[in-house]
């Protein structure tokens, strides 16, 4: 499952969700999580017994799920996407008239360091 893309590729593309996730657990490739007690969570959370705390799929309503997509589009729309390759990024909403983009030399660190 492609767990950094997952809100997009899943939830948005499929209308599934995984529920009961342990809030312990870091929400990563399980071969990313550094921990075997991170690792003993998820184990007893996946294998649960009671359905009202087992870490599964759910397919989502098609209220639910265009609630979602929705969400997901306007956070979306917020982010001005990236025009310049040493730039950062700023939101459309910077009524201030100042920038906060960072200089090429904060926002992109060299490959020395």
């Amino acid at each position: 499952m492609q767990f950094d893309r997952y809100e997009k590729l899943i939830v948005i593309a499929r209308g599934v969700e995984l529920v009961n996730w342990p809030d312990s657990v870091p929400f990563l490739n399980v071969s990313e999580i550094g921990s075997i007690h991170s690792l003993h969570h998820l184990h007893n959370a996946l294998t649960h017994d009671n359905l009202d705390e087992h870490c599964h799929q759910v397919t989502l309503s098609e209220e639910d799920w265009e609630m979602c997509k929705k969400a997901y589009n306007d956070a979306e729309d917020e982010v001005m996407p990236c025009t310049h390759k040493h730039k950062a990024c700023v939101a459309d909403d910077d009524k201030s008239g100042m920038s906060n983009q960072l200089d090429a030399e904060h926002a992109w660190p060299s490959k020395r360091l």
